[in-house]
């Protein structure tokens, strides 16, 4: 006799023509029959015949049929799923069989092994403790956005948050703080961006690594992402024809003071973006470019952008954190670095701060930038080249030269392209001229205007009700369209969702000078030039050899 799980099994096997099964046929033909109620049902057995004939079966393709769904469908349903499941932690049953054991003593040193076995099995069941970060409450602060129209809504908000707790309890990364940064569109995917500090440290650490372990992972590095973190080998970046990267890269310290963490969707893991090079901020500068989405795709860009679209997206993120990381003035006090080089000075937040009237944070002269400022070089610091050896050619002395030129006349460090500095009279200043390094916590009001009598930031307010409670004040940057600054009435918040293009003229670069044909002048020589050598004859038998010579003697007495 066959049981209910048997029959069940039988009657659910699914047809190879149609892909359907009995047990599905006659379940649509009781509802058929339930929902129609003829009065004769026994005798419209015709009913079978008709849903068959009239069901529909898709013959292209089987995403229709009943067997199941796309595996990747289903991956990306079960990411989905894990981005809302909580972790539990999971601990070893105790057994009572073998709790009260003891090992037997026949062997020495048998009890110790057992011991340890037992030791090693308990720790392996048990769950990582998740890391402890800082993170900033974005549902809270979304409902601030809202009022002055600024979010990405309310679900989007609600999985940047889980995103954002499942990146930040990850214990192998070592993360201490923990914000969003933002959303940068696309023209095929989006990225959501992440900003963060790691074990205290910058980005001189590896690059490249996903949030939940790479493919090809080493042993943990001591002092990189954290312990257990894996390290990823880096790929040296390919440089166009004539191009140095002579300038060094500023390790955990001015554009690389924070670890950036990107994602397509957020259900996915987490990429760390490399640290940006000097040469990328200063070529990213003279491009006016959309992003795909694709972190490995060819930028292809005039002039050559030395990288892929992951290091042009960290260049990116770090012109428009310079020029919109905005801070009230007086929360943050600036102490260290020289009067000359600001680049060391370090951020403490004051502790004693008072949030100022509406009307006063409705001024330009109120808010201060909290990133320093980013020179022609690229970098921070203050870096000088090191002066040529003697005997070198004055063509490279020239190229070089050129070079900085091309890489200063582009009004980015002059006129507060990516920071907002800006020369007194406004006017770009000429390549010989010295740069001027604003001091940091610069005020807003000394950015340069965007046209004549255009302030580069727009404040707007949530509501225009005089006295109104929790008033929320907004600024708007018109250099960098999607960056938002904003003053809650307990605190402020920095956001940008834009597609990290500046608005500014596009300015095309100039050509590379004419090289000289000669560097010196003509000669005629005396010489002759040397004979070709002739070939040697393919055949070696001496009979090809002799009709040769036949035919060249037949070729003298004609």
């Amino acid at each position: 006799m066959m049981s209910t799980e048997e029959a069940l099994n039988c009657l659910k096997q699914s047809s190879t023509v149609t892909g359907d099964s009995v047990f599905t046929h006659l379940s649509e033909l009781l509802r058929h029959i339930l929902a129609s109620r003829p009065n004769n049902a026994v005798d419209v057995l015709e009913t079978s015949f008709l849903l068959k004939a009239t069901r529909y079966i898709s013959k292209e393709s089987s995403g229709f049929l009943r067997e199941g769904r796309d595996p990747k469908d289903v991956q990306a349903v079960a990411s989905f799923l894990d981005l809302f499941s909580t972790k539990e932690v999971v601990e070893a049953p105790d057994d009572p069989k073998t709790k009260d054991k003891k090992p037997k003593p026949d062997a020495e040193g048998s009890e110790d092994t057992e011991t340890v076995d037992t030791e090693t099995e308990t720790e392996e069941t048990e769950a990582e403790p998740t890391n402890e970060f800082e993170a900033e409450n974005l549902l809270a602060d979304s409902v601030f956005m809202d009022a002055v129209g600024i979010g990405l809504g309310r679900i989007e908000t609600h999985m940047i948050m889980l995103a954002l707790k499942k990146l930040g309890d990850d214990p192998a990364l070592g993360i201490t703080t923990l914000r969003f940064f933002g959303k940068i569109f696309g023209t095929r995917r989006n990225y959501f961006v992440f900003e963060s500090k790691v074990g205290g440290e910058g980005e001189g650490g590896q690059e490249g690594d996903e949030a939940e372990g790479t493919e090809e992972g080493g042993e943990s590095e001591e002092g990189g992402a954290g312990a257990g973190a894996k390290a990823v080998k880096e790929e040296p970046l390919t440089f166009p024809p004539n191009v140095k990267d002579d300038v060094p890269v500023e390790e955990g310290a001015g554009p690389n003071a924070n670890v950036y963490w990107v994602c397509n969707r957020l259900d996915e893991k987490c990429v760390r973006l490399p640290a940006v090079t000097p040469l990328q901020i200063s070529t990213a500068r003279k491009i006016k470019k959309f992003l795909t989405g694709d972190l490995e795709a060819e930028v292809t860009a005039v002039p050559p952008f030395p990288g892929v679209e992951k290091n042009f997206l960290r260049a990116q993120i770090a012109r428009i954190s310079a020029g919109t990381q905005l801070a009230p003035e007086g929360f943050f006090s600036a102490s260290g670095g020289g009067e000359d080089d600001q680049s060391g000075a370090e951020l403490t937040a004051n502790e004693e701060w008072a949030r100022p009237a509406d009307a006063e944070l409705g001024a330009l002269t109120a808010w201060v930038h909290r990133q320093l400022y980013i020179r022609r070089t690229g970098r921070c610091a203050d870096y000088e080249k090191p002066e040529p050896e003697e005997g070198q050619e004055e063509s490279e002395s020239a190229g070089e030269t050129e070079t900085e030129t091309e890489a200063t006349d582009d009004g980015e460090g002059t006129e507060g392209g990516d920071d907002g500095a800006a020369t007194e009279d406004g006017e770009k200043s000429s390549p010989e001229e010295p740069e001027e390094i604003p001091e940091p916590l610069r005020t807003v009001d000394a950015d340069a205007d965007v046209a004549d009598g255009v302030k580069p930031w727009s404040v707007s307010f949530s509501s225009s009700i005089a006295g109104f409670k929790n008033q929320v004040v907004c600024l708007r940057s018109l250099v960098w369209p999607g960056a938002f600054a904003l003053a809650t009435p307990s605190k402020f918040n920095n956001i940008y969702v834009g597609f990290a293009v500046k608005n500014s003229d596009y300015v095309p670069p100039v050509p590379p000078a004419m090289q000289k044909e000669s560097r010196g002048e003509f000669v005629e020589s005396s010489e002759l030039p040397p004979e070709p050598e002739k070939e040697a004859p393919e055949g070696t038998d001496g009979e090809g050899t002799e009709g040769e010579t036949t035919e060249g003697e037949e070729t003298e007495e004609e």
